[in-house]
C-alpha cells in the first residue's frame, strides 16, 4: 500500500468513527451522540470552549510595534547623553532602514572620549553643529536612500530642525515620536510642510524606555 493510499484509509475510518459516534441512539438522540465525541476526545467540553471564547487578542497596533523596534535600536546608540533610535518603514510595513545616534565611521565614540558639550556645558538643543554625532533619523535616512520616499518615520524623540529639513526633502509621508526636545522648531517645520505627526504617548513605553541602557 502506497503512503497516500494509507493515508486515504486512516482517514476513512476516521470519519466513519465520527458517524457512528454521532449517529448513536438513545436518551439524548443527537445530545447523546455529542457526548460520545467529548469522551472521544474529538471535540472540548463546553467549558473548555467557554474559557477559550474569553481569551481577549492583546495584539498591538502597528505603531506601537514599530516603535517598540525603534526603542530597542536606541540600545546600539553611543551617545552619553540621551540614547534615541530611528526606523523607516515602508507603505506596506516593510522596515527600510534602522538608525541610532552616535559618531561617523571612523571616529571614536563618546562614551570613550567623552561628550564635548558636556565639557563645554552646552545645554540641550542648542548649538547643534558642535556635537560631532549623526542623529538617528539621519542614521536612518541615509542608509534607506530613496527608499524613505513615501514612509513613516518612527523615531523615540522629536526630529530636531535639522533632521526635520532632511525628512521634508526625503518626502517621508509620516513621522512618529515619543519623546519631546528641547527645541520644538523641528515639529514646527513638519507640521508646516503638512506632513502627519503623531505623538505617542510616553507612559505606554515607560517600562522599556527605563531598562538600562
Amino acid at each position: 500500500m502506497t503512503p497516500l493510499a494509507g493515508l486515504s484509509a486512516a482517514l476513512y475510518k476516521t470519519r466513519v468513527r465520527i458517524s457512528i459516534l454521532l449517529g448513536a441512539r438513545g436518551p439524548g438522540g443527537r445530545l447523546a451522540g455529542r457526548r460520545n465525541l467529548k469522551k472521544a476526545g474529538i471535540v472540548h467540553a463546553e467549558g473548555e470552549q467557554a474559557e477559550m471564547s474569553h481569551h481577549e487578542n492583546k495584539r498591538i497596533s502597528k505603531d506601537r510595534y514599530f516603535m517598540n523596534i525603534a526603542i530597542e535600536v536606541s540600545r546600539r546608540s553611543t551617545c552619553t547623553r540621551r540614547q534615541i533610535g530611528a526606523i523607516l518603514v515602508s507603505d506596506v510595513g516593510a522596515i527600510k532602514s534602522t538608525g541610532y545616534n552616535g559618531n561617523p565611521r571612523g571616529l571614536p565614540h563618546c562614551e570613550e572620549v567623552g561628550c564635548i558639550r558636556d565639557k563645554l556645558h552646552i545645554p540641550s538643543g542648542t548649538r547643534l553643529e558642535t556635537c560631532t554625532a549623526v542623529h538617528a533619523e539621519q542614521n536612518a535616512l541615509i542608509q534607506a536612500g530613496t527608499n524613505s520616499r513615501g514612509s513613516t518615520l518612527y523615531s523615540t524623540i522629536v526630529p530636531c530642525p535639522i533632521c526635520a529639513r532632511m525628512i521634508l526633502n526625503a518626502q517621508v509621508a509620516r513621522v512618529v515620536y515619543i519623546g519631546d526636545y528641547a527645541d520644538l522648531a523641528g515639529l514646527e517645520l513638519l507640521k508646516q510642510a503638512g506632513l502627519e505627526v503623531v505623538r505617542m504617548d510616553p507612559e505606554d513605553f515607560k517600562g522599556k524606555l527605563e531598562q538600562p541602557q
